[in-house]
């Protein structure tokens, strides 16, 4: 399994340096990002950067349950602990599906929990597997920004700048796929929709969240406009059942 991807937004850096020393118990199979105000956090957020998020209630300028309520309209899953001082949240925690509620000074039995939540719930996200380079590769599938065809190989470009290189078709790897959110948009590129920031129709590509353009064949612009704005309302549809 891959390492955790987790971030903490917290603006008092007394506490910050306390969580680091407790993340100083745990094993090292995480990456940690560190924001100190929800609208820093949510200008860079998207759907599945994370894998487990440490939220601080009290901030300064956007505080902890406006920005949760706001990853909620956008990810429903990833799992979430709220770290404060006080009980007065347990209401807004529960309507926002917040997974643990951390009271501060933080335990680190409280906090070895949390991780073990993120890492059971990695667990249960669909993978696919692949060889490259004679080893059995296990990749998440959500992970996947889009997968290119070149000559016989494969190349799965991956969230985090990962790029794994397998033999094969793309019309066969296409069928282990669900579509959505995978969509074929040219005869070498499957692009993972969720991981699309935008469109240009007039270059003809998707534009990727973490900055890759993905090529999309001229007789499928129109269709793949619609085809992105069917997931994108399927997923606010979703949100507010």
């Amino acid at each position: 399994m891959r390492k955790l991807k987790c971030a903490i937004c917290e603006d008092e850096d007394q506490e910050y340096q306390r969580f680091l020393e407790l993340c100083e118990s745990l094993p090292d199979n995480y990456t940690l990002d560190h924001f100190t105000d929800g609208s820093e956090f949510l200008a860079s957020y998207y759907q599945g950067k994370y894998d487990l998020i440490f939220m601080d209630i009290y901030m300064k300028k956007v505080n902890g349950v406006e920005t949760v309520a706001k990853i909620r309209e956008i990810d429903d899953l990833v799992p979430i602990a709220f770290a404060t001082t006080s009980q007065d949240h347990f209401a807004d925690g529960y309507r926002l599906r917040v997974n643990r509620y951390l009271e501060k000074p933080l335990k680190l039995s409280d906090v070895k929990e949390a991780f073990k939540m993120g890492e059971e719930a990695l667990k249960l996200r669909p993978h696919i597997s692949v060889k490259s380079e004679g080893k059995d590769v296990e990749v998440m599938e959500s992970d996947i920004i889009y997968v290119e065809q070149s000559r016989h190989h494969l190349y799965l470009h991956v969230s985090g700048g990962t790029e794994i290189k397998t033999l094969g078709k793309l019309d066969d790897f296409e069928e282990q796929l669900p579509h959505p959110p995978f969509y074929r948009c040219h005869k070498s590129y499957l692009v993972n929709l969720a991981q699309v920031a935008s469109l240009d129709k007039e270059d003809r590509m998707f534009i990727m969240k973490e900055g890759d353009n993905v090529y999309i064949r001229r007789a499928s612009i129109f269709e793949a406009a619609r085809v992105l704005k069917q997931f994108l309302f399927s997923g606010l549809r979703n949100e507010a059942h």
